[in-house]
């Protein structure tokens, strides 16, 4: 239809600077020990996820008018070194919602990385962001976290 043909590249563009995070991937990532040199033990603990559709708390602590009742914000943190061992850190307000990305997750983890250091607050010393605040919502009954990293929220107080 017209309407779709209009707003075709506007969901392009945005679904580019979109992390959707598979939370299976994600835990094969880390209990099938492809985290090189972290004890599976912890690498087990690295994926804490309550499913469901953020809480009353994430989505109230933000002033940001693009956050919809559907949508909740989580903080992203990368380290400035270059470690196998360091992923992105993503979690929301309250916890529920608690995951590292692994390096060896690269599709997902370069993308994040790249925007938390282009768009984020920058570390002292380090010259690049080191943490971002985005947009992030539960698909596919929670199966998948999709990050919407194109554009960072203000930081809520939290």
């Amino acid at each position: 239809t017209t309407a779709w043909k209009k707003h075709k590249p506007a969901c392009k563009a945005r679904a580019a600077n979109q992390v959707r995070v598979d939370m299976e991937k994600l835990q094969q990532e880390f209990e099938g020990g492809k985290v090189v040199g972290m004890p599976v033990d912890i690498a087990a603990s690295m994926v804490n996820l309550k499913i469901g559709e953020g809480t009353e708390t994430s989505k109230q602590e933000t002033s940001d008018s693009k956050v919809s009742s559907s949508q909740f914000v989580v903080k992203v943190q990368i380290s400035g070194d270059d470690n196998p061992l360091h992923g992105a850190v993503v979690y929301d307000q309250t916890k529920q919602t608690q995951i590292i990305i692994p390096k060896t997750m690269s599709e997902e983890y370069d993308k994040i990385h790249k925007a938390v250091e282009t768009l984020g607050v920058a570390a002292t010393g380090y010259g690049k962001g080191v943490k971002a605040y985005f947009i992030a919502r539960y698909l596919d009954g929670g199966k998948i976290v999709m990050i919407d990293c194109g554009e960072p929220v203000t930081p809520p107080g939290w």
